[in-house]
């Protein structure tokens, strides 16, 4: 890598967009229980519940925010060149 390059940086950005959507989920039920009807105001509530626990346990139980790795028997050596296609946020890529 060049000195002065600056590697580009590719986060989980995706944790605060679940954060805010079962955030607005949630706060949507709550407000539909106390000025409409408790009952679909529960099942919203309990939708956003639901999208953010599953998020979390997809992220946490699958490993999805660990970096893929290549197989040893590929025996990379570092100058080959790899076509990323379609690799969500290009962490491989950028190893």
């Amino acid at each position: 890598m060049i000195e002065n390059e600056v590697k580009p940086h590719y986060g989980q950005y995706s944790r605060y967009i679940f954060a805010v959507l079962s955030a607005i989920i949630f706060v949507i039920g709550v407000l539909i229980t106390f000025f409409v009807w408790w009952i679909p105001g529960i099942a919203v509530i309990a939708f956003g519940l639901y999208f953010a626990l599953s998020y979390v346990f997809s992220m946490q139980f699958f490993k999805e925010t660990e970096a893929f790795k290549p197989p040893p028997f590929l025996e990379l050596k570092g100058s080959e060149q790899v076509l990323d296609v379609g690799c969500g946020l290009g962490e491989t890529t950028s190893e």
